[in-house]
């Protein structure tokens, strides 16, 4: 799966238009990276409980993980859970204290009939802002993604049955996922080239892995098979380091915050370049340690990187999507 993807994003970048990646800066990135950023997280903070819950927790915060940034001249979200303020620096782990927080009050996010009847203002209530917050965005697309995961009960009773069906692969429960919810598919299109990017899925397969890493029953076995994944992170760390190079008027409009339209060549032009720079970089952090890490590892260095050092970087591709 991860190589047909590479494989595919080369191709787009042969023929970009927008984006060319630098290769003495990717040396750089790689000469500098610190190898305790290539540790693959745990995710065993914001929920401890029941392995089948954690199952659900991850599967459910991965179904609405996508587009956190807000509109213009509005504040950006995050939450409070436990007197605690969570999600100020990255949404996304706002989200994910959020539905922990849920879980372990009673909210049943493992009961597909329940997700399939949940209403808008149960879930805005669930993901609520902190006092001085702003509104989600997307509300109304991340109810509709529940709803699409709710109706999986057509192939698995539960979360934590679609992942034991799985039988210990990874790929296997990705194609589940998509299977017994569509909303999880992320396939683009670039002139006759097909990029099976499906960032959601893949990453809530790395977020599992991750969580059940040192547990020999519920380990994946295949964790290789896990790509990077393409979001509006990754070029932008990648831009900051310089290693991602984009045309001037590409530049211009993510700089004046411009929206980049989904499925423009632009955007998969973007996301396309993101990969192969990873895979890029992992080479050559290959050749330094001897080994090349795993694809899940280059993505979290790059992620947590960004993360970390945000306010140092370009501004990020702002795409309304349910993609990532």
């Amino acid at each position: 799966m991860s190589d047909a993807l590479v494989a595919a994003c080369e191709a787009v970048l042969d023929k970009a238009m927008y984006v060319r990646l630098d290769d003495e800066r990717l040396q750089r990135m790689a000469d500098s990276a610190p190898p305790h950023l290539l540790a693959i997280p745990h995710w065993d903070e914001g929920f401890e409980g029941h392995a089948d819950d954690a199952v659900t927790w991850l599967v459910t915060h991965n179904a609405i993980n996508f587009s956190y940034f807000p509109e213009p001249g509005q504040q950006r979200w995050f939450t409070q859970v436990s007197g605690e303020l969570v999600g100020q620096d990255d949404e996304a782990l706002g989200v994910m204290a959020a539905l922990g927080s849920a879980l372990r009050s009673g909210v049943p996010l493992g009961d597909w009939r329940w997700l399939q009847q949940l209403e808008e203002d149960e879930l805005a209530a669930i993901l609520a802002p902190a006092p001085g917050a702003g509104r989600l965005p997307m509300l109304k697309e991340r109810l509709a993604m529940l709803h699409d995961l709710g109706r999986g009960q057509r192939f698995a009773a539960s979360p934590a049955s679609l992942f034991e069906s799985a039988r210990g692969s990874a790929a296997r429960f990705v194609e589940n996922l998509v299977t017994a919810a569509p909303g999880w598919e992320d396939t683009q299109q670039y002139g006759d080239i097909t990029l099976p990017f499906r960032k959601r899925a893949w990453l809530c397969a790395a977020m599992i892995f991750g969580r059940f890493q040192d547990d020999p029953i519920r380990a994946f076995h295949d964790p290789e098979a896990i790509p990077v994944f393409a979001d509006y992170r990754l070029p932008q760390i990648l831009r900051g380091a310089g290693a991602l190079v984009l045309a001037d008027a590409l530049a211009a409009r993510i700089d004046a915050h411009d929206p980049i339209a989904a499925d423009s060549p632009e955007e998969i032009e973007l996301r396309a370049a993101a990969i192969v720079a990873a895979e890029r970089l992992r080479e050559k952090l290959g050749a330094i340690h001897g080994v090349p890490p795993m694809r899940l590892q280059v993505d979290h260095f790059l992620w947590r990187t960004a993360v970390q050092v945000d306010d140092k970087l370009p501004p990020f591709h702002r795409t309304r999507t349910t993609r990532y």
